[in-house]
């Protein structure tokens, strides 16, 4: 190992000893135990919107781990009886998986169902909202120039014996009014329903990017309304 301070080009360079490596950044930093709930405290949390406790429920029933999974069907099996008639259904996954896909897919198919499978997707997003509206209005004027250049085609095949009448177009202002029914703004359709007992029309409440819902203390300051000022999820499932 070459030592340039013994150089006669460094002479009266002078070298200080190392300090000893240390143990951590700050020896005195204590890190905070996160605090493992019972089965019990996992109910009673998600019962009263706590979005900790739901955090960690939802981790357990992620996990691959086999006594995790045990737990969270536990947890699952006595938060059934709180759900009345409705079935929720939550879908997780790394950003990109295509969670709004999957919401998007049956929204889209309820523009060619009965009233009986009428959805709606909600988002706290607006411009997001806005996109998807836009996106799903191109969707349908896709489909609208797909048939007109079929008939067209027909109708050159056919010649003077072809009689089929042009079809209609899908994205009339019908249509539009149903898309813009189908993707909402959570904000409100809250509003909207809150305000009275009778039920709404859709069978399927879609609610993208849930983590960011609002606890009861952010709605207070948010609404003055005292039938607003509870937690989101709690309202939503009112609805």
């Amino acid at each position: 190992m070459e030592h340039p301070e013994n150089n006669e080009a460094y002479k009266g360079l002078k070298v200080n000893s190392g300090v000893t490596d240390v143990p951590t950044v700050n020896p005195y930093l204590k890190r905070a135990r996160r605090k493992t709930y019972t089965v019990s405290e996992f109910i009673e949390g998600i019962l009263k919107g706590n979005i900790t406790v739901l955090s960690q429920a939802v981790t357990l029933v992620e996990s691959a781990k086999h006594e995790h999974q045990v737990i969270a069907q536990e947890i699952i099996e006595k938060c059934l009886p709180f759900a009345g008639q409705s079935v929720r259904v939550g879908i997780t996954g790394v950003p990109g998986a295509g969670k709004t896909l999957v919401g998007l897919d049956v929204v889209a198919k309820s523009l060619d169902k009965d009233t009986d499978s009428l959805s709606v997707y909600l988002s706290g997003n607006g411009p997001l909202v806005e996109v998807l509206r836009e996106a799903l209005k191109k969707s349908v004027m896709a489909t609208d120039k797909e048939r007109e250049e079929l008939w067209k085609r027909a109708k050159k095949s056919g010649g003077n014996d072809f009689n089929i009448p042009k079809p209609t177009k899908l994205l009339d202002k019908h249509t539009q009014a149903a898309i813009n029914t189908l993707i909402q703004s959570s904000y409100a359709f809250k509003k909207d329903n809150a305000m009275h007992n009778n039920p709404t029309p859709e069978n399927i409440l879609i609610f993208d990017e849930a983590q960011r819902v609002w606890n009861k203390e952010k709605m207070s300051q948010k609404h003055d309304d005292p039938v607003m000022a509870v937690s989101e999820p709690e309202l939503l499932f009112s609805i």
